[in-house]
C-alpha cells in the first residue's frame, strides 16, 4: 500500500489545522481564504475570501452543512458545499477585550467548538455561543482568568479550563455551574475533554486529573510523566493537548514526548512511551483501540490496550501539526503542504 494518498502546495502559508469532514478537507491560509479539497484527489473543490485571518493561526470548525473560520477579527460561516459565505460577526461580538492592547501572544484568533446550535467561541477571558443560522450571540459570558481552549463540549456542558483550573457553563443558558482548581504548578493546565459525565485535562506539571461533570468534584489524580532534568533544574513536562478519550480508556502526550494511557474511571496507567521529540506530539483516536501520535518526522499507531507500536509511517521533515482523521485518512499541515495519507488498518488484538 501507498501510504501518501496526496499532497498540495499552497500558494500562501497555511494558517490552520485542516479539518475533515465528509469529502472535503478544509483549510486557512495566509492571504485571508480557506480552501475545500476533495479528500480523495486533493483537487481544490472552492476557495473563499474571509475576514481577518492574515497572519495569525486561523480556527476552523465544522458541523452539518457550515463550516466556521475565526481570525483574530471576525467569526464567519461558510457554506460546506459552495464556499458561500452565509455571515461574518465581528470579533466585539464575542470578547470586550481590545485587540491590540494585548501582548502580541494574545492577538489570536478564538478557539472554536462546532455543536449543533452552533459554534463555542472561546477567547481571552470570554466564552459565547453563536447561533449557526444567523450568527447572533445567544449568551456571553467571562471568566476571571484567562481561558484555555478549544473548549469541551457534551449535550449540557461546556467546560473550558483556566491558568489554574477547570470551568463549566449551561450549554443551553451560559450559567455558570462550577469551578474547581486543580494545578499547584505555575504553568498552565491544558484542555479540557469531556466523556459521558467526566472531565479530563493535564497540569502544568505532567499530572492528568479526572473531574465529576455535574459538579467538579475531583475523582482522581494521576502523575503522568516525571519532570525532565536539564541544566540541574527539573523541566515540567506538561500536557498541552487535550486527552484522547476512548470506552475504557485515555491517551495523552507531554512535553518532551511522554505518551501515556490510563484507565479511564480509575486513573491507573496502563502503558507509557517516550517519543524521540522535544515538543508535546499531537495524538488522535483512530478507533476503538488504537491510537495514533507524530514525532518529528513520522506517523505511529499505537495498541490501547498493551501499548505495542503497530506501525510507523515516515512523513516529512516538518514537525506535524495537529491530526485530522477519517475513516483511513490521515492529514495534517506544514507552513506550505497540506499531506493526506492512507493509514494501514490495525491488526486485531485483545483487549485486557
Amino acid at each position: 500500500m501507498k501510504s501518501l494518498a496526496w499532497k498540495v502546495k499552497a500558494s500562501a502559508p497555511v494558517m490552520s489545522y485542516p479539518v475533515l469532514y465528509g469529502r472535503r478537507c478544509f483549510v486557512g491560509r495566509d492571504d485571508e481564504t480557506v480552501t475545500a479539497l476533495d479528500t480523495a484527489s486533493g483537487r481544490q473543490l472552492w476557495q473563499t475570501q474571509v475576514v481577518g485571518t492574515r497572519a495569525l493561526l486561523t480556527e476552523i470548525a465544522v458541523t452539518a452543512d457550515v463550516l466556521y473560520v475565526a481570525g483574530a477579527k471576525a467569526v464567519t460561516a461558510v457554506d460546506v458545499h459552495d464556499g458561500r459565505v452565509l455571515w461574518s460577526v465581528d470579533r466585539d461580538a464575542v470578547t470586550d477585550a481590545p485587540l491590540w492592547d494585548k501582548p502580541v501572544a494574545e492577538q489570536r484568533a478564538p478557539t472554536l467548538t462546532a455543536v449543533d446550535e452552533g459554534v463555542v467561541v472561546v477567547r481571552l477571558k470570554d466564552v459565547c455561543l453563536l447561533d449557526g443560522r444567523t450568527g447572533s450571540v445567544v449568551w456571553r459570558t467571562a471568566s476571571p482568568e484567562y481561558l484555555i481552549g478549544p473548549a469541551a463540549v457534551d449535550g449540557t456542558l461546556v467546560v473550558t479550563t483556566t491558568a489554574s483550573g477547570c470551568r463549566a457553563w449551561h450549554r443551553a443558558t451560559g450559567e455558570a455551574l462550577w469551578s474547581q482548581e486543580v494545578t499547584l504548578h505555575p504553568n498552565n493546565v491544558g484542555p479540557a475533554a469531556v466523556a459521558q459525565d467526566s472531565v479530563y485535562l493535564g497540569t502544568g506539571d505532567g499530572a492528568l486529573v479526572a473531574l465529576e461533570s455535574r459538579t467538579g468534584t475531583l475523582l482522581w489524580r494521576t502523575s503522568a510523566y516525571a519532570p525532565v532534568r536539564q541544566r540541574g533544574k527539573d523541566i515540567a513536562a506538561s500536557v498541552m493537548a487535550a486527552p484522547v478519550i476512548f470506552s475504557g480508556h485515555i491517551a495523552y502526550t507531554t512535553r518532551f514526548g511522554g505518551f501515556a494511557c490510563h484507565d479511564r474511571r480509575t486513573g491507573k496507567q496502563n502503558w507509557l512511551k517516550i517519543l524521540p521529540t522535544r515538543d508535546c506530539p499531537p495524538s488522535t483516536r483512530l478507533n476503538d483501540r488504537t491510537v495514533m501520535t507524530a514525532d518529528d518526522s513520522s506517523l505511529g499507531a499505537w495498541d490501547l490496550a498493551t501499548g505495542e507500536k503497530l506501525w510507523k509511517l515516515r512523513t516529512s521533515r516538518f514537525r506535524i501539526s495537529r491530526l485530522a482523521v477519517q475513516d483511513d485518512l490521515v492529514c495534517y499541515a506544514t507552513p506550505r503542504t497540506v499531506f493526506a495519507h492512507h493509514v494501514p488498518a490495525p491488526r486485531a488484538t485483545t483487549d485486557r
